[in-house]
């Protein structure tokens, strides 16, 4: 077994120009969702932009056929993303809607329907394909969920709680469910042992070439899994193809120069964060320093009050007003003022 250097799927274009094979579409998406998939083509897809220096969601549309565990072949849509940044939830619902709603994830098929002269005739409708959504993540989702390969789908229950299956057997069900399958790239093992994470490990960041991460070492063949020739062939071919080193190259400047100006806001926000914090402690020293001085006021107020009642509670025993001075630390004038005389 040998390494090879190839370019890194993790960049869009790569990942598009990986995935648009049908034969490397067939074998990873079919590992993936743990099915057989007898037929499949490229529906559309969102790649690289180059408007205004930004990068967009990458994802590509499937129309598959595949064999269920019964035998019977099944057209489905198989939604693929991958994303990088950790703020696409919102991004994937949105898309996940369209998916919905757009006849190109639907088949015509026929139907019959009775007149009201009570014959029958044929008439065409909409049969919504069930939709699998696939995300390649470049980050992790959060605590509790350390794997590297999730999935989930739709069960119904009845009032009674009783598992009623996923309902991919009943059409209306079937159409309003998708099934998910989440990757994330940061927990792929370094010694994969399923077949699955033994494909995927062309995604694991581990193995990019240091300072060049448009690159990655990775073994060409597995010989316990023959299928991962094909990806690795496919690879290896886009070594040798100008138009995707073009494109790559203006990929990774753009990832580049998105870096750079994320890593100046970062910056910048750090800066501002640092003078709010100067901003509000120096109102709090000033509000404190405020605080004192009303608090040395009255308590002088306080001790003048308390003073004067004294003069005047002496005063009342009687004396003269330069005994009361005397006998209070105070001035004869100090003593006619309190006394208002």
């Amino acid at each position: 077994m040998h390494k090879v250097k190839v370019f890194n799927p993790i960049y869009d274009t790569v990942f598009k120009y990986l995935m648009e094979d049908e034969r490397v579409a067939k074998v990873l998406l079919g590992r993936i969702l743990d099915k057989k998939i007898v037929d499949i083509a490229v529906m559309g897809h969102e790649h690289v932009s180059a408007d205004n220096m930004e990068l967009k969601l990458m994802r590509i549309d499937f129309a598959a056929t595949i064999t269920e565990e019964d035998g019977r072949n099944e057209t489905v849509t198989i939604e693929l993303q991958k994303a990088i940044d950790e703020d696409e939830v919102m991004r994937f619902r949105k898309y996940l809607g369209s998916q919905y709603i757009s006849l190109s994830n639907a088949d015509v098929t026929v139907r019959k329907r009775r007149r009201r002269d009570g014959a029958e005739e044929d008439y065409e409708t909409h049969r919504a394909r069930h939709i699998y959504t696939i995300y390649i993540l470049g980050h992790t989702i959060g605590e509790g969920y350390v794997h590297s390969v999730m999935w989930g789908e739709t069960h119904f229950k009845d009032l009674d709680s009783q598992d009623l299956g996923n309902g991919k057997d009943n059409e209306f069900l079937n159409g309003l469910t998708h099934d998910i399958y989440v990757i994330q790239i940061p927990y792929l093992p370094e010694r994969p042992r399923r077949p699955v994470e033994r494909l995927l490990r062309i995604f694991d960041q581990r193995a990019k070439i240091e300072n060049d991460s448009r690159y990655v070492v990775i073994s060409d063949q597995d010989e316990e899994l023959p299928e991962y020739d094909v990806i690795v062939r496919r690879l290896l071919s886009g070594v040798s193809d100008e138009q995707l080193r073009g494109d790559l190259d203006f990929e990774d400047e753009v990832v580049r120069k998105l870096q750079r100006d994320r890593l100046d806001r970062e910056n910048l926000d750090y800066e501002l964060g640092e003078a709010r914090k100067a901003i509000e402690k120096e109102r709090r020293q000033k509000e404190e320093e405020r605080r004192q001085k009303e608090e040395e006021r009255r308590q002088k107020e306080e001790e003048r009050r308390q003073k004067e009642e004294l003069i005047k509670m002496v005063a009342s025993f009687g004396g003269t007003e330069g005994q009361i001075a005397e006998k209070m630390g105070v001035t004869v004038e100090e003593v006619r003022r309190v006394l208002g005389k």
